[in-house]
């Protein structure tokens, strides 16, 4: 659908207005297929591996080990920025982030600040975190009106 597109259109359009800090779990290709996922942070200074098929860890999501040891590392990286930021950005929460207790305390500690989080969440996760805010649904459809609206309410 372009979750992850239109938030960086979105960063393109704040990122002059507003402090941003957060990351993004791009997909990792071998030869045209998906065999991980990789955590960057939203201006691309550092990443670090979420989830393989590759690496071998104790904690297993369908095919992926995720790599709680990079993932978590990478989220201290990041941590004096999201602590400096107007904007927190997270694309995804899904089920392979909250294996993460480091993660669920960064996301905890985001929503229960003063800080806009722009986020992409898994459509199974909806019914747990609308009672933080507004959540927008994405279609094909609606990604250029979805996105004025977001701006429109992000900037006033």
């Amino acid at each position: 659908v372009g979750k992850s597109t239109l938030i960086k259109e979105l960063i393109d359009e704040l990122k002059d207005k507003f402090k941003i800090a957060g990351f993004f779990t791009p997909e990792i290709l071998k030869n045209g297929k998906r065999v991980g996922f990789k955590v960057v942070d939203v201006f691309g200074k550092r990443e670090g591996i979420l989830a393989s098929c590759e690496k071998r860890s104790k904690v297993k999501f369908g095919k992926y080990f995720i790599d709680l040891e990079s993932f978590e590392k990478f989220l201290d990286e990041i941590e004096e920025e999201v602590e400096n930021a107007e904007i927190v950005v997270i694309d995804e929460i899904g089920k392979m982030e909250l294996f993460s207790k480091k993660f669920v305390k960064f996301l905890k500690k985001v929503l229960e600040s003063d800080k806009i989080l722009l986020a992409t969440l898994h459509r199974k996760l909806k019914k747990n975190f609308s009672k933080y805010g507004i959540i927008f649904e994405l279609t094909r459809e609606n990604k250029a009106k979805l996105k004025q609206e977001i701006l429109k309410y992000l900037e006033s």
